[in-house]
């Protein structure tokens, strides 16, 4: 499959400091439960059957038009979805709830699509007592803490594409001013 024909996702990505310590949770759960690792993220839209250059070009446009977001966390929460076993669940501001409803405008997709801001730490963490503890040990460090997202990217990703070959293609600074 080439890239234009691959299935796409546009991420919010954090800042430097805040992605350091995103991933430290990823590495620390991954070598606890055998999970996946991956650069943290938070899925704008994923799964877009849309070609990288068309969906970069406007994605780069909504770059340009957005500045830079701190999202509190609202908890640390975990799921039965493989993507959201184990995960800080952010705090739905309006503008994020503007940015998400531009990005899947400007995929071609419906931007009333339901949206559950927030960042997985773990893929695929089976529901029982150690998950349980490793939630409740990690609420009182996240809980209410900002995380300052400061990139929007592009990336080649998606349900049905391998973790180990989730590849950002293009990343833009959010730009405007606050």
């Amino acid at each position: 499959m080439t890239e234009a024909a691959s299935l796409h996702s546009v991420w919010l990505l954090a800042a430097p400091e805040e992605e350091s310590r995103l991933s430290a949770e990823v590495e620390t759960l991954s070598r606890r439960f055998g999970t996946p690792r991956y650069r943290p993220h938070a899925t704008l839209a994923g799964d877009l059957p849309i070609d990288a250059a068309g969906l970069a070009s406007r994605i780069g446009a909504i770059a340009a038009e957005h500045p830079a977001l701190t999202l509190p966390v609202a908890a640390v929460e975990t799921g039965a979805a493989y993507f959201r076993a184990f995960y800080v669940r952010l705090a739905a501001t309006d503008a994020l709830t503007a940015l998400h409803a531009a990005v899947r405008t400007a995929a071609g997709a419906d931007p009333a699509h339901p949206f559950l801001p927030h960042v997985s730490l773990a893929y695929g963490v089976p529901p029982g007592p150690a998950r349980d503890v490793a939630q409740a040990g990690m609420q009182a460090g996240w809980a209410g803490r900002p995380i300052r997202f400061d990139r929007i990217a592009v990336v080649r990703s998606a349900d049905t594409i391998p973790i180990a070959q989730w590849t950002v293609l293009q990343a833009w600074r959010l730009s405007a001013p606050n």
